[in-house]
């Protein structure tokens, strides 16, 4: 089953590229601003990485980006920033507060599949690692 990508771009053109990159891969879903992502979660669309771009502190999207690395529901959700800002201010914010990596725009097209695919292929590791944890607590054998 193909993994789940959201992205919230405000941008169609880069909602288009991005979509275009990705969904030979994946399965993509996209949105143009963070209410439009919240009513999808809301509604019960589970994304397996979210990609969010955040073109400064004063935006829905960061607000966004810290509900879904600070709550319990999305705790094994990846995030990657896309960003037109050059703010290492924002940069350091975004890596502080939990996100996977933070990508500037323009970004090489190669690399954001090449680095979607590694974030994918190690949230699969940690969740497996995390269900084998969880079985061994029930069974209490450590």
């Amino acid at each position: 089953m193909k993994r789940s990508i959201l992205i919230v771009e405000s941008s169609k053109a880069l909602q288009y590229l991005i979509t275009t990159i990705l969904e030979p891969k994946y399965v993509v879903k996209s949105v143009q601003n963070s209410r439009h992502a919240i009513q999808l979660f809301s509604s019960g669309y589970e994304a397996d990485l979210v990609l969010l771009d955040i073109p400064n502190f004063e935006t829905e999207n960061f607000e966004l980006m810290d509900h879904i690395l600070t709550s319990s529901i999305f705790n094994d959700v990846p995030v990657l920033v896309l960003s037109a800002s050059h703010s290492e201010e924002l940069k350091n914010n975004c890596l502080e507060a939990g996100v996977a990596d933070f990508l500037t725009k323009p970004f090489d097209p190669v690399y954001l599949l090449e680095r979607t695919n590694q974030l994918l292929a190690e949230n699969t590791l940690d969740i497996l690692i995390k269900r084998r944890n969880k079985i061994f607590t029930n069974l209490n054998i450590f």
